[in-house]
């Protein structure tokens, strides 16, 4: 199976960046009282490429009876790359001005989709695994 998906962008991404982009400008204009308006746009898109993600994780690892390199290490991007924007998000939550409950709630969220893909992680990829020794120990 082959993926060839990093080389270049889809056709029309920029589109799709001026959109998220325009969704957030929007719920700003249209609730400027509320800073978190904003933020769960942002959040509302994570939460669609993490549905997307699985979706796709479907396709080429469960249905897969043996998925290629190139599909492993797509994968593990792809939930790095995730986790990387959930943690993002939850430093902008933590900054913003407002009610710390909302805060917190909306926090609780972002930590259950973090954690589940954490988990994915930990099931597929094996960090940290006791035994095989650090690649890295020369050099550190």
């Amino acid at each position: 199976m082959s993926l060839n998906l990093l080389p270049e962008p889809p056709p029309g991404a920029g589109w799709k960046d001026l959109d998220a982009t325009l969704k957030e400008c929007i719920a700003r204009f249209s609730h400027p009282q509320d800073p978190l308006a904003a933020w769960k746009a942002s959040f509302d898109e994570w939460i669609d490429a993490v549905r997307s993600f699985h979706e796709a994780e479907d396709r080429h690892i469960y249905q897969n009876d043996q998925p290629d390199e190139m599909t492993w290490r797509f994968h593990r991007f792809l939930l790095h790359s995730l986790i990387g924007r959930g943690e993002h998000l939850a430093l902008q939550l933590l900054s913003l001005p407002g009610a710390e409950a909302e805060k917190m709630k909306q926090l609780e969220f972002v930590d259950s989709f973090l954690t589940d893909l954490r988990l994915t992680v930990e099931t597929w990829h094996k960090v940290g695994a006791e035994d095989r020794p650090n690649p890295l120990a020369s050099y550190l």
